[in-house]
């Protein structure tokens, strides 16, 4: 927590920066609804099919169009559903944004969607309890979407903003469990940004995400490579020193404005080696061709925020799969936006400022 004023006083810095110099620039958005306009949001299945996210047919009784993004949800026992619909249920009101008009809950209680119908522009709440570690990571509960538009590439400067708040954020459990990962909350933004190149065909996926906030307050770097069916998988997570981050903790007040620059998270992708564990024990690393260095061939595909929770280890190794603590959190996402700025380019000539 030492560290939180300096982080948001650059934060402030960077965002004054960007908006400042940006304000009258030609950008386009590249997720469709990035305001979250429409409520009428869609469930995952929690399973996949050809390799994305399986969508549920069944949508909730709200007026008009399905939205563009849906719930995914990853590693739960009971799911979200768009057929389980409660409107104006004050057991989840907001002491600034009232009642929310829908909410979902799942019958454990372990996952909850509020949609708060405003004015000037929804908030969604995300709230989750429990959850389980798993070899792949803990349990998920995520808004996520698919860019708009092909052309998403990262050969020019593309922001990322939102308005994010904890509204509960609550973690009681030995040092111990906690330290180990056992017992932990995460909140997250995620990117899946896809390189190709022109001449070989190669082809690697990078799942490139941000904490927002972390119980324990550690912002490890991870960085790990998974080779199948012919396409390198490349999962990251860093927090720059210029990320804002929130504090582990319950705010009554309104959300921060936080600003993420995509450009400068792929500069630390591309410059920092990689290790590639295959399923015969073979260990390589991993290294980009020249044609990585031209941003134009990589795009932004899909993104997703929201929440990481566990309160036992359920990995094969876990001295004990016991619950080992309690863990209760919701987030409040608004005003979400990826820039894409047409007017500025950005080459890997670039990185070298950028990572300093």
């Amino acid at each position: 927590m030492a560290r939180f004023p300096r982080q948001l006083f650059l934060s402030s810095i960077l965002a004054g920066l960007i908006f400042h110099g940006l304000a009258h620039a030609q950008t386009e958005e590249v997720f469709a609804d990035p305001g979250f306009t429409n409520p009428k949001i869609r469930f995952n299945t929690g399973r996949t099919t050809n390799f994305a996210p399986e969508i549920s047919p069944v949508v909730p009784n709200i007026p008009g169009s399905p939205s563009p993004w849906y719930v995914a949800q990853w590693n739960k026992q009971d799911l979200l559903r768009g057929d389980k619909m409660v409107t104006n249920d004050r057991a989840y009101s907001d002491a600034r944004l009232g009642t929310p008009t829908y909410t979902f809950n799942t019958t454990d209680g372990e996952s909850r969607l509020s949609i708060f119908v405003m004015p000037k522009g929804n908030v969604f709440e995300l709230g989750a309890k429990g959850g389980s570690l798993s070899p792949v990571g803990g349990s998920d509960i995520l808004l996520a979407a698919n860019a708009a538009r092909a052309s998403a590439t990262l050969d020019k400067l593309m922001i990322y903003s939102l308005d994010i708040k904890l509204s509960q954020a609550s973690v009681r459990a030995p040092p111990a469990a906690t330290q180990s990962g056992a017992v932990l909350v995460q909140v997250v933004s995620g990117f899946t940004v896809q390189f190709a190149d022109p001449k070989s065909n190669e082809k690697i996926s990078i799942f490139m995400q941000l904490n927002h906030a972390e119980s324990r307050g550690r912002y490890d770097e991870y960085r790990a490579c998974y080779p199948h069916d012919r396409v390198e998988e490349i999962v990251t997570n860093y927090s720059g020193n210029l990320d804002y981050r929130l504090p582990f903790r319950p705010t009554r007040g309104p959300p921060v404005h936080a600003t993420y620059n995509l450009n400068q998270h792929l500069c630390r992708v591309i410059a920092t080696p990689f290790i590639c564990r295959y399923a015969d024990g073979r260990t390589e690393p991993l290294k980009f061709s020249a044609a990585a260095h031209d941003f134009k061939n990589w795009r932004v595909a899909s993104m997703y925020v929201g929440l990481e929770t566990e309160d036992h280890d359920a990995r094969a190794t876990a001295p004990t799969h016991a619950q080992q603590g309690d863990v209760s959190v919701a987030v409040q996402l608004s005003d979400l936006h990826v820039l894409r700025h047409l007017d500025h380019d950005f080459t890997y000539a670039q990185c070298a400022e950028e990572l300093r």
